[in-house]
């Protein structure tokens, strides 16, 4: 998946709502500058899937939907991994912000273990 894809997909349901970027945020309960963050074509990375949800939220649709996304006539396909972080978010999303904050914590350790060793 692509950021363009993500961008995309957000402006498609501006426009058919005929909604705001903030008026969005507010729907969204978001930072408007997240959501413009989210649509800025310029950053490396793909925004969080915290916020990808809450976007989700507040356009009232599902998870799926929006990475079933059509609208453009392409199909994004979303990984097997993608997909089971996505059902962990959706069945108990308090757990997601532990399961984050641990994949941070082995970034780190990794990080420094290649300083180390190189």
């Amino acid at each position: 998946m692509k950021r363009i894809d993500i961008i995309n997909r957000i402006n498609h349901y501006l426009d058919e709502r005929g909604w705001t970027p903030y008026y969005l945020a507010s729907k969204s309960e978001m930072v408007e500058s997240t959501l413009y963050g989210m649509l800025d074509s310029r950053p490396e990375g793909l925004p969080r899937l915290e916020s990808i949800c809450k976007v989700c939220n507040g356009l009232e649709i599902s998870e799926c939907e929006f990475f079933e996304f059509t609208g453009d006539k392409h199909l994004v396909y979303v990984s097997d991994d993608e997909l089971a972080w996505l059902n962990i978010y959706r069945d108990s999303p308090e757990d997601v912000a532990g399961m984050l904050a641990f994949k941070d914590s082995v970034d780190d350790k990794r990080r420094v273990s290649n300083k180390i060793n190189n």
